[in-house]
């Protein structure tokens, strides 16, 4: 296992920037970044949307997905991230919400696999 590093993470990218300069992670672990990539690359390839709003406050609602398309955006999450992602709660309202919804899972499954 590699040496964890310090490092700037931002977490979410538009007008609301949040950057956490004492993030201590380890380098083979996805960070919250390379999470909010893969639902912009989803979002463009899948449904032609570029450059969408993931501000952490943004309601999800804004992205304009109606349920079957949320549903399949998550199915494209779960190829593109290499994970099963559970009933989503039904309590998620924000990109926020849902990007660390999605991450804790990246981070249970990835470490889950590197213990097996």
């Amino acid at each position: 296992m590699g040496q964890p590093v310090r490092q700037e993470e931002v977490l979410f990218t538009s007008d609301a920037v949040i950057a956490d300069s004492e993030v201590v992670r380890d380098p083979a672990e996805p960070s919250m970044a390379d999470t909010i990539a893969a639902m912009r690359r989803v979002l463009s390839k899948r449904f032609g949307i570029e450059n969408p709003d993931l501000s952490e406050d943004c309601e999800l609602s804004s992205l304009g997905l109606d349920s079957l398309a949320f549903i399949e955006y998550t199915f494209d999450l779960e190829t593109d991230l290499l994970v099963t992602l559970p009933d989503l709660p039904r309590d998620l309202s924000t990109v926020g919400d849902f990007a660390r919804y999605v991450h804790a899972e990246v981070l249970r499954q990835v470490v889950g696999r590197k213990s097996a």
